[in-house]
Parts: C-alpha cells; structure tokens; sequence
C-alpha cells in the first residue's frame, strides 16, 4: 500500500484505540454517461493536474465544491461544465460512501444500490415515502433505490439532492 493509505490505516487504528468515531466508507462504483473530467486545456501542467485531482476526491460537502471552483476560477477562468460534473460525482459519491452504497449509476433513471439490507435506515425509508412519485426501493440481495429524475433536471443536481437528504434527513 502507498504512504497515503498507510497513514489513513494509522489513523484510523489510533481512533478505534482511542473509543473515538471512525467514518466507514465503501468503495463505490460509478457509472454514468455524462462527460466528467478535467480538460487537458484547462490545466495544462501535470503536477497541478495531480493536485487538482487530489482536491477533487476530497469533495464530501458542498461547501467543498464550491470553494474549489472559486480558487480554480480565480486562477484559470470559468471552470468547464466536464471539470463542474466532475466535481459533483465526486460530492456524490463522497456522500453516498457513508452510507454503505457499493453502486451508483448516474443517469435519467438513477440507481444507488447499497451493500446489504442492514443499510435500509428510516432515512431510506422516509425518503422513498417523500419522493415516492420519483424514487422507489427494490429490497434484493442488495437493495437498490431507483430514481426517476425528470428530464428537465439536471441529473447530477438532483442526485446532490437525494445524496444530501440520505446523509442529513
């Protein structure tokens, strides 16, 4: 394993000793067909490249985001609508990764699929009867949440929302 992920190991270890809180994250797949990188002609210098990127997978609030895109904006211009997307997939994935999603799909009809039925919590549920014209719950192996967002919404937007309700309800 890299230093990085050793020392995250560490720290995580010395919490668990120490009684505090360790944040358990899943890894998440994503998928989606909306265009979410960063463009070669943005940013054109590698090591900055990297670090951008660095910046991006820490995103995990929207104050996060937002405060990227202003310190990008004021060093490179307006931020492309590729980098702002992706931006916003690594919010919801971010986000989402505390809750025990192992799947997310990102399109007009998205699906968040959890690990198992130990991550059905009462946000889940409250969720699915809130917005039960749009979203519904399919309890298999591993549960899914299907969304159905309309097509004047904007996608990422949208699953923002619902990521920032599971997390908050």
């Amino acid at each position: 394993i890299g230093y990085n992920m050793y020392v995250e190991l560490l720290n995580e270890s010395v919490k668990e000793l120490r009684g505090e809180k360790v944040d358990k994250r899943t890894d998440i797949r994503v998928e989606t067909n909306i265009p979410a990188y960063l463009p070669h002609d943005y940013i054109e210098s590698s090591a900055r490249r990297m670090s951008v990127y660095k910046d991006i997978s820490n995103i995990d609030t929207y104050e996060k985001l937002s405060k990227l895109k202003e310190n990008l904006e004021s060093v490179y211009g307006t931020m492309p609508e590729e980098l702002l997307s992706l931006c916003k997939v690594a919010l919801i994935k971010n986000e989402l990764s505390k809750l025990g999603v192992s799947k997310v799909v990102l399109k007009n009809t998205s699906i968040i699929t959890f690990e198992s039925k130990e991550y059905i919590t009462k946000k889940v549920i409250d969720l699915v009867h809130n917005y039960s014209d749009n979203v519904s719950l399919k309890v298999f192996e591993s549960p899914v949440l299907e969304i159905r967002i309309e097509k004047c919404e904007n996608i990422l937007d949208y699953m923002i929302k619902i990521s920032r309700l599971l997390v908050d309800f």
